[in-house]
């Protein structure tokens, strides 16, 4: 009997330990091994833990042969229902598609929901310590940064935390901080106390190790008498610490969706804490004349923190609203089905176009950039699987915070408002960046998602099958399920070694060894040839290489995956060298349109003219050049400026 609870308490605490390692070593994976390592890494770390996640639930579930015990609620069928619609709009709807890294991420994010959603409540409120625990790590590293004692991970920025940029570093720990904060407020005494199944007794023990009862009995008493009397009083200071070191960083990422995603989110949690709602209208609103005044105030205060946080990065803020404005656009020309999963890369630059194309003096004109995020999950949502994607998007986030909760234990209620928190706080940074693809902020919403699935009212599905039956369909899936990782993984593999392959080839040509890097590039082709950003890397080298009859094939590809200057530019350089210098002007008349206030566009177009015979368009272009004022002052500028001063001269020779 003892033995059996051991091995219980033994099979449990392995299982913490997997899913705390994902959620605490995800975000720190970059090796620099392969291209976009602080991506890429953690994609492929993710799925050698999915993996080893799902193989030891099937296995412990065959050793223990438990009951299945399911509850269906509103939130699973939403989230099913999205998930097939994505996975259908994918294949139906987008005009080119493979495998890729976000469509397998996906993919292993509902794995990874279902999972957690058939993972006792218990075991899942423990994991709630590993994600704070993984909070606190990003936040020491993220201080470490800023005093120099570790490198950031952009050439730009102090801080960046285990990812690339503040941004994503500052959504993630805005996702955490909820969490720390709910356990803080309300600060449930046994939330997480781990149990067994059933509690192991002194008397069992004294059973099996008699020579040792007494020793044994005196530290379970002590253990017992300090978890008692210590336990609640370090979990809450674990607690303070972990609200300390996150809130003392975030300011410095500068992040104001982060900002804001804590601000709602806080406040939130504080209205739950302390039922501030029904206080403040039995105290203070209890005429209408209030109610108005108060709804008046509140439009005042959100209006003036608005204003405040769009003067402090106006630029940025700008180049946000230019986004919203051309996916708008985009949504208003497919509306009901979106132009197809993962496409955005692909079609927004050629609205940006556009739109500065019909209006070239436009106010956004100096904002402009290459843009591969709509900065907002619901128009990005939108704008790739049409109102119906969005619709079931809206009803999940609709089902957590309206539907009727079911009853539960106070320590129960804590752990999902804690959930509840961190979800409205994804949500609101959602509103102004990318999480979706981020992908341990990606992780954190659908554990956190799941949590709060299983808190609402649903279905019990508990299914009616003989236990030697289960017994051995267990087996057969766990066979299956086996079998199936084992054929995968030497795929997974060469798609790691592809990456490496990216990578070498990217820096050779860096090097300016660009025969060399095309060779490295083709050694990746066969598992990237989908890879929008892989594809505009190989046509730039075969172009610089002179191969332009490939360089122009490869980057037609790339357009159906990614659209930017990069690949226009590069397309032009090969049509000109081929003679078609029609295509060549059409290509940089769009890379200039795409992004006016860039000066390399319009200085291979002045080139171009100048090269072609048209001088007044060249002498034209390179008036416009030299009394352009740049966004930034670079050593590239000025050579373009002596450059176009070198073609004015020379035409004005020529015209004497």
């Amino acid at each position: 009997m003892l033995r059996s609870k051991i091995i219980l308490a033994l099979l449990d605490a392995i299982e913490i330990l997997l899913f705390a390692g994902i959620f605490i070593l995800l975000p720190l994976i970059d090796r620099g091994e392969l291209m976009n390592s602080n991506q890429a890494e953690k994609f492929f770390f993710f799925y050698a833990m999915l993996a080893a996640i799902l193989l030891y639930k099937l296995i412990k579930s065959c050793l223990l042969n438990e009951e299945i015990h399911f509850k269906v609620t509103w939130v699973d069928i939403l989230v099913l229902l999205f998930f097939i619609y994505v996975i259908a709009n994918r294949f139906l709807v987008a005009d080119f598609f493979s495998h890729s890294r976000y469509l397998f991420e996906f993919i292993g994010l509902g794995l990874f929901y279902l999972l957690v959603r058939l993972t006792r409540k218990n075991l899942c409120s423990t994991l709630l310590i590993s994600l704070i625990t993984a909070g606190v790590v990003q936040a020491l590293y993220g201080n470490l940064q800023l005093y120099g004692i570790f490198p950031s991970h952009h050439s730009l920025f102090k801080i960046t935390g285990g990812f690339f940029n503040p941004g994503p570093y500052a959504g993630y720990l805005s996702s955490v901080l909820p969490i720390v904060l709910a356990l803080y407020l309300f600060h449930a005494k046994q939330v997480f106390h781990f149990r067994c199944r059933t509690e192991i007794s002194l008397d069992d023990l004294s059973k099996t190790t008699r020579g040792i009862h007494g020793v044994i009995k005196s530290m379970t008493i002590h253990l017992k008498e300090f978890i008692s009397k210590y336990g609640n009083m370090l979990m809450y200071y674990f607690y303070v610490v972990s609200l300390i070191l996150i809130a003392v960083i975030l300011p410095a990422t500068q992040s104001r969706g982060a900002w804001l995603a804590v601000l709602f989110s806080g406040v939130y949690l504080l209205f739950k804490r302390y039922n501030i709602k029904a206080s403040i209208v039995k105290k203070y609103l209890n005429s209408k004349i209030k109610i108005i005044f108060g709804i008046l105030l509140l439009f005042i205060t959100l209006g003036g923190l608005s204003y405040t946080i769009y003067q402090f990065k106006i630029d940025s803020a700008n180049g946000r609203l230019l986004i919203w404005k051309n996916t708008l656009d985009m949504i208003k020309d497919k509306p009901l089905l979106g132009w197809g999963f993962e496409k955005f890369p692909a079609h927004y630059m050629n609205y940006q176009e556009n739109h500065f194309k019909t209006d070239i003096n436009s106010s956004f004109a100096d904002v402009a950039g290459e843009v591969n995020y709509a900065f907002n999950e619901f128009l990005k949502i939108g704008s790739e699987t049409g109102v119906f994607g969005l619709l079931i998007a809206l009803g999940i986030i609709v089902a957590i915070f309206t539907l009727k909760d079911c009853p539960y234990e106070s320590n129960n209620k804590v752990l999902f408002l804690a959930a509840k928190g961190s979800l409205l706080a994804v949500v609101i940074f959602g509103l102004f960046s990318y999480p979706s693809n981020i992908l341990p902020i990606k992780l954190n919403f659908i554990f956190l998602l799941a949590i709060a699935s299983g808190y609402k009212e649903g279905i019990r599905m508990k299914p009616n099958v003989n236990g030697k039956i289960l017994i051995y369909s267990r087996i057969l899936l766990f066979a299956v399920i086996l079998t199936f990782t084992l054929s995968v993984y030497p795929f997974f593999k060469k798609w790691h070694q592809a990456y490496e392959d990216w990578r070498v080839a990217f820096y050779t040509y860096q090097l300016g060894a660009w025969e060399a890097s095309v060779t490295d590039f083709e050694k990746a082709k066969p598992l990237l040839a989908h890879n929008g950003q892989f594809l505009v890397n190989y046509g730039k080298a075969l172009s610089m290489a002179g191969k332009h009859s490939e360089a122009i094939a490869v980057l037609l590809e790339a357009r159906n995956y990614l659209q930017n200057t990069i690949l226009c530019t590069a397309m032009g350089d090969s049509y000109k060298a081929l003679g078609q210098n029609h295509e060549a002007e059409m290509c940089y008349l769009q890379a200039w349109h795409m992004i006016p206030s860039r000066f390399y566009p319009k200085y291979l177009l002045a080139v171009l003219y100048d090269a072609t015979g048209k001088k007044e368009d060249a002498t034209k272009i390179a008036n416009e050049l030299i009394l352009k004022e740049p966004k930034i002052e670079s050593t590239a500028v000025d050579e373009i400026k002596v450059e176009m001063a070198k073609i004015i001269e020379k035409n004005k020779i020529s015209d004497k």
